[in-house]
């Protein structure tokens, strides 16, 4: 990340992942011979770390890179540098073990509901693969494991002969969710896990991912946009623009007093519940677009969209800060935190 003040593990000493400066960088080539002329950063030095039985959420609007970081621990998009250390254990360049082993305990539940679940195998079958590949258990064990999974994120075991076009957007969330713990993860990526649901159904999703993480002592890495679901669910939230995160810290201390100007537009935008607060609040506007990760702006990437820019902004790029305490950091990469 940003100079030298970030420390590798930002808040624990043995977190069961951390990410240290992960790059994931595509070369742009140009002319007959099809030279390297520049690099689209879509993710830009990033590092955090969760502990084990906790919940991180990477926030940040469309295209910041999210998700691609999320593949990127999965090593389904190999990182251009950095490292990922999971359990103790550095996988950013596996060898075919350590990846079975990383694939089998790590897991990501993407976005799409209906592209993420093969049209042509029944919904048993696909919650059964994984066991297949990792190779767990016999036939008769593997048939109850996929009932039990079923009944535990809500679907009858019956509908395990069905096809997933049968299902509704929710159910066949629920059955990417059974798919996602059959080989028994420690680990669960959610990619934006209601983007493709109904808005009514929201909670109902978000009850069941929090009763799953108890029941499976699982820690979770959430992708999201919406800021609105993240307080009640997560003990961390990072904050993402243009491939790098800019602010980060515990959720309370985030959501009491963000420093970086593209923070607290974020949470100006989200309703208050209470009323008379409500109608006096003023929301902040996030004027212009994301930048291009191919032609990103020299000094703060947030600069052009920023109320608060200054000369500094546009010429030196931002140092992290501790705005918060040793124990409890809260890091944030603006000129002008200390006075936010």
């Amino acid at each position: 990340m940003m100079g030298n003040s970030f420390p590798k593990d930002n808040v624990q000493n043995d977190p069961l992942l951390a990410v240290h400066h992960l790059q994931v960088h595509f070369p742009i080539r140009d002319g007959l011979l099809r030279r390297q002329v520049g690099a689209m950063r879509a993710v830009d030095d990033v590092t955090f770390a969760i502990a084990r039985g906790e919940t991180l959420a990477l926030v940040g609007e469309s295209g910041v890179g999210k998700t691609l970081l999320g593949r990127s621990i999965l090593q389904l998009t190999q990182p251009t540098g950095g490292r990922v250390v999971f359990a103790g254990q550095d996988v950013t360049r596996p060898n075919p073990a350590t990846l079975r082993t990383l694939r089998r305990q790590v897991h990501m539940l993407f976005q799409d509901p209906y592209r993420s679940l093969n049209p042509r195998m029944p919904v048993g079958k696909l919650v059964a693969e994984p066991l297949a590949v990792h190779n767990m258990g016999r036939a008769a064990e593997r048939e109850a494991r996929v009932a039990a999974l079923l009944q535990q994120v809500g679907l009858n075991p019956y509908c395990a002969a069905r096809p997933p076009f049968d299902f509704s957007g929710l159910q066949r969330q629920r059955v990417n969710l059974a798919r996602a713990l059959a080989s028994e993860p420690v680990l669960l990526i959610l990619d934006e896990p209601l983007t493709r649901l109904d808005p009514v159904l929201h909670p109902q999703m978000m009850a069941l991912l929090a009763a799953l993480r108890t029941e499976h002592d699982l820690t979770y890495l959430l992708l999201a946009q919406d800021l609105a679901y993240v307080r009640d669910f997560a003990q961390q939230v990072g904050v993402m623009y243009a491939g790098r995160v800019v602010e980060l810290g515990d959720v309370a201390a985030v959501w009491q007093r963000p420093f970086h100007p593209y923070t607290q537009i974020l949470l100006s935008q989200l309703p208050d519940p209470e009323l008379e607060t409500e109608t006096k609040r003023q929301r902040l506007r996030l004027e212009g677009k994301s930048p291009d990760p191919a032609r990103l702006p020299a000094g703060c990437h947030f600069h052009p969209r920023c109320p608060y820019v200054a000369d500094e902004c546009r010429r030196v790029e931002p140092e992290y800060r501790n705005m918060g305490t040793a124990e409890r950091p809260h890091w944030v990469a603006c000129h002008f935190a200390a006075v936010g």
